[in-house]
């Protein structure tokens, strides 16, 4: 457990300005992205930019980063280097929601093995082939570097800006870890998929903006994807074993995680 860490979340503007959600994979960051999304407007008004940075070496283009500096609303899988590439304005509030890791994994993982196959694209048919028959084990220690880009302590790279140059030489991870919780700090909140409803319900407030009594969840691939695992094929797998496999994926993202939870209990 760390001790206390003597920092603090950016706090927002009065009246806060760009909106700019850095969401996280498998931390229930649908339902956020079209509650704003209906609340702000969309892509063709301008309001809206969606950025993504989930293949190697495949930052968003100069064209989307200028399309995004100019929307109210940003949100994605993209990393801090975006945000920088757009420039952060004094009235900018940044949000994400974190997971804790080993929990993020598993999801990740009972998605990619039980992909809905209404809901694959062109762009990640190739991936999710690659997952659907694996173990747990085989994921996890899978030399894949597509695959292992997008679950090795992945908000970690997420937060500190590499996510699209995996992979990460074992000497630089203290230092990105450094970075991640420092781009932390410059967040506006940090909301956790354990207390997904009261903390999309401070967002909500810090942004001025109607929170009915219950907001929908959107939960349509996650409700496939659990109908698809009761059925599905598992393996027998040791959970020792997994674990192992596991812990070298996670090792980074627990700590941001841990340092992250820090924060919230230092807010006033």
């Amino acid at each position: 457990m760390l001790t206390r860490v003597g920092a603090a979340l950016r706090a927002p503007s009065p009246e806060p300005g760009r909106v700019f959600f850095l969401h996280v994979p498998k931390t229930g960051g649908m339902t956020v992205q079209q509650y704003l999304t209906a609340c702000f407007g969309g892509k063709r008004g301008g309001r809206r930019c969606k950025l993504g940075e989930i293949y190697l070496n495949q930052p968003p283009s100069d064209h989307k980063i200028d399309r995004a500096r100019h929307s109210h609303f940003v949100c994605g899988h993209f990393s801090w280097a975006s945000i920088e590439r757009i420039g952060i304005r004094e009235d900018d509030y940044i949000f994400t929601f974190l997971r804790e890791p080993r929990s993020r994994l598993k999801s990740f993982y009972r998605v990619m093995t039980n992909y809905p196959t209404d809901h694959i694209t062109e762009a990640v048919m190739g991936r999710v082939e690659r997952c659907r028959d694996m173990s747990q084990v085989g994921m996890f220690t899978t030399i894949d570097p597509d695959i292992r880009n997008m679950i090795d302590n992945y908000m970690v790279r997420q937060l500190a800006g590499r996510l699209t140059d995996y992979p990460i030489p074992e000497s630089e991870w203290p230092e990105l870890l450094e970075t991640a919780k420092r781009n932390l700090q410059r967040l506006n909140r940090i909301g956790f998929q354990e207390t997904y409803d009261a903390d999309f319900g401070y967002i909500l407030n810090d942004l001025h903006l109607p929170r009915l009594t219950q907001i929908p969840r959107d939960n349509a691939t996650e409700d496939v994807v659990k109908r698809a695992w009761a059925k599905s094929r598992t393996y027998q797998e040791d959970p020792a074993e997994v674990a192992a496999a596991m812990a070298p994926l996670v090792r980074w993202d627990e700590e941001l995680y841990q340092y992250a939870r820090q924060l919230r209990s230092d807010e006033p």
